[in-house]
């Protein structure tokens, strides 16, 4: 597991569930399940040379939940979790974080 500083000095996890090599897969869960319920999808994408990482939002996991809107929240940790991944090279462009390829189950307007 690796702690992630957010940009108001949170943390966020990020952990390794499979794969060290290949294109990065990041997984994100809904509210009230956790990120080892991809454990079995991670291992399928690691055996198709996929490298793959999960993120522990605040309140998911063994975070405390902070006052407010989450979902602002959410956003702004995961810029932090892609910024700690150093992504390199050629991503399809997305408004909300350069380096980040974008695609919100629920809320296409942000993408």
């Amino acid at each position: 597991m690796v702690a992630v500083s957010t940009v108001d000095g949170a943390t966020v996890n990020l952990l390794h569930l499979a794969g060290n090599s290949g294109p990065l897969v990041l997984f994100l869960h809904a509210n009230g399940f956790h990120i080892n319920c991809y454990t079995l999808l991670a291992e399928h994408f690691a055996k198709h040379d996929h490298q793959c990482w999960g993120v522990e939002f605040r309140g998911q996991g063994s975070l405390p939940a902070p006052p407010g809107n989450l979902v602002d929240l959410y956003l702004s940790d995961l810029f932090a979790v892609v910024d700690a991944l150093s992504l390199q090279g050629p991503l399809p462009d997305c408004p909300l974080h350069p380096k980040l390829y974008c695609s919100i189950q629920g809320y296409p307007h942000l993408c």
